[in-house]
C-alpha cells in the first residue's frame, strides 16, 4: 500500500529540463525521509505525479501525466499498471529523474505535482541529457577518519534479535508487532521478562523489511563507537547521526534499545528516525549502561563508517549479507 501524500519539506526539484528533438520534459527530483511510505520504502505511481502548465484566460492549467523514470538502478516506463517509481530498500533518500511527453503541456510548465503537492518548478534548461542528476550521498574517498576508531565486532551487529524475550498476548501498548516482529513504538520492558513462552506467541525481534537488514550499533561511553565523550563536543546539537556505506549512501537510525541493569527501554520511530542527539537518552559517565542504535540497511551493501554531522566516529569494513532463507 503507498502512502497517501508527500509531505512538502523533504521533496526537493533540482532541475527542469525540456528535450526539443525529442519533445519532452524532464524533472530531477531528491526525495528523503517521510518521503518514503510509512518510513520505509519510496513508492509512487504514475496517477500521483502531474507536471502543470500555465493557463490561459478562464482556462484550466493544462496537465502531463509522466511515461517514464530514471533512477541510479535504470530507466524505466510506465507501461503497466503494476510499474512504480520505488526507492532501494534501507535507503531513506531517492534521485529520481521523472520524464513527461509535451502532449498538452507545450511550454511553461509550472509546477509538478507529487501525491497531492504541488511544487514550484525552476527556470527550465534545454538539455536531452535527462540522466539522474549527481548524487546526494556522502563522498566515502574524502571522510575525514584520521580521529575515528576502528569498531569492534561486538559494537556492530548485524540483528534484529533483543536483549528480553516479548509475549504478542503481553506486548506494552506502546509498541506494535506484526508477524511476531516489532514495527514501531516505544516502551520500558522489565529485564525479568524471561520466562518461557511459546514460539507462536513469541516476539522474535525488529523488523526487517524486504531488502533490508537490521544493524544494532553500541554507541555507548564505554564502547569503540562512543558518540558520548569526545565526538559530541565536537559537532553541533543539530547534528545527524548516520552509518554510511561504501556507495556513500547514508542511513539514519530507525530507534534504539537503551539497556540498565534492570530496564530496557525500545524506542522504534522507522517514520520519522533517529536523527539528533535530542532524540537519545544519554548514558552516565558511569555505570553499565547500554545504549543500542538501530538501523535498517540495504542488503548487498558494505557499511564503512558511523558519523555525526560531519566526524566519524567510528569506521568499519561489514558486509550486509542478505537472510538466510
Amino acid at each position: 500500500q503507498a502512502g497517501l501524500t508527500v509531505p512538502p519539506i523533504p521533496v526537493e526539484v533540482k532541475s527542469l529540463m525540456f528535450c526539443q528533438d525529442e519533445n519532452r520534459w524532464a524533472v530531477q527530483v531528491h526525495l528523503s525521509g517521510k518521503a518514503m511510505d510509512f518510513g520505509d520504502r519510496l513508492t509512487i505511481s504514475c496517477s500521483q505525479i502531474r507536471l502543470i502548465g500555465t493557463a490561459k484566460g478562464v482556462s484550466e492549467a493544462p496537465v502531463e501525466f509522466p511515461d517514464a523514470w530514471a533512477t541510479s538502478q535504470g530507466h524505466f516506463e510506465f507501461d503497466d499498471i503494476t510499474n512504480f517509481i520505488t526507492s532501494v530498500p534501507g535507503q531513506q533518500q531517492a534521485d529520481v529523474t521523472i520524464e513527461f511527453p509535451a502532449t498538452s503541456v507545450k511550454s511553461n510548465a509550472r509546477f509538478i505535482q507529487i501525491k497531492g503537492t504541488r511544487f514550484k518548478l525552476p527556470p527550465v534548461q534545454q538539455s536531452c541529457d535527462f540522466g539522474v542528476g549527481e548524487s546526494s550521498g556522502v563522498d566515502v574517498a574524502n571522510l575525514d577518519d584520521s580521529q575515528a576508531r576502528e569498531i569492534s565486532n561486538d559494537d556492530i551487529r548485524i540483528t534484529n534479535r533483543l536483549p528480553v524475550q516479548m509475549s504478542k498476548n503481553q506486548l506494552p501498548s506502546g509498541l506494535t508487532e506484526q508477524g511476531g516482529f516489532l514495527v514501531e513504538g516505544s516502551a520500558e520492558v522489565d529485564k525479568s521478562n524471561n520466562g518461557m513462552i511459546s514460539r507462536q506467541l513469541k516476539v522474535e525481534g525488529i523488523s526487517e523489511p524486504a531488502g533490508t537488514r537490521v544493524i544494532q550499533v553500541n554507541v555507548s561511553r564505554h564502547s569503540t563507537a562512543d558518540i558520548f565523550s569526545r565526538i559530541r563536543q565536537a559537532v553541533p546539537e543539530n547534528a545527524q547521526i548516520q552509518l554510511v556505506d561504501n556507495a556513500g549512501n547514508t542511513y539514519l537510525p530507525v530507534g534504539y534499545v537503551y539497556e540498565n541493569s534492570n530496564k530496557i527501554m525500545i524506542d522504534l520511530r522507522p517514520g520519522t528516525y533517529i536523527r539528533t542527539y535530542d532524540d537519545l537518552p544519554t548514558p552516565p559517565s558511569a555505570g553499565n549502561q547500554t545504549l543500542n542504535l538501530v538501523f535498517r540497511v540495504t542488503e548487498g551493501v558494505t557499511i564503512v563508517a558511523l558519523k555525526v554531522g560531519d566526524k566519524v566516529a567510528g569506521t568499519c569494513n561489514v558486509e550486509v549479507t542478505a537472510k538466510k532463507k
